[in-house]
């Protein structure tokens, strides 16, 4: 049994995008022009480290959109791949991701707002981020 759980922990993280869903959209409203987008990633064989929340944070350095600054709101975030949250169940059941993954799946959210980085959100399998911090340490925003 110890090496069952050895062979668990010793499994590569991997990120993946999310090819069901991002959001990208404008309105208006208060006579504004608003304008957001959201990209999701799936982690497979994710573990709750902060080895893994720094490669997470990496990623999200390295991915951003270059032209983020024009959103209002820009997100990254990422799931927990499970056999609920991966991109066939979700394809066949897509109201899932409100029901399941918003609610149990999610990890990390990355928000900037106007082209600042705002904050940086971990959850702890549930919607209520544990955590929130506005830093991250990237060079190219």
């Amino acid at each position: 049994m110890l090496s069952g759980c050895s062979a668990l922990m010793n499994r590569k993280m991997e990120i993946k995008s999310f090819p069901f869903k991002v959001d990208s959209d404008s309105t208006f409203a208060n006579d504004k022009y608003y304008k957001y987008k959201s990209i999701y990633y799936l982690v497979e064989n994710y573990t709750d480290t902060r080895s893994n929340d720094s490669v997470v944070d990496a990623f999200t350095c390295n991915q951003f959109d270059s032209n983020y600054s024009i959103y209002n709101d820009y997100n990254i975030v990422f799931f927990r791949k499970t056999s609920i949250t991966n991109a066939d169940h979700l394809r066949e059941n897509p109201k899932d991701l409100d029901r399941h993954s918003l609610q149990k799946d999610i990890i990390l959210q990355y928000l900037w707002s106007n082209g600042k980085f705002m904050l940086r959100s971990k959850f702890n399998k549930g919607p209520n981020p544990i955590t929130q911090s506005g830093i991250v340490d990237c060079d190219n925003y």
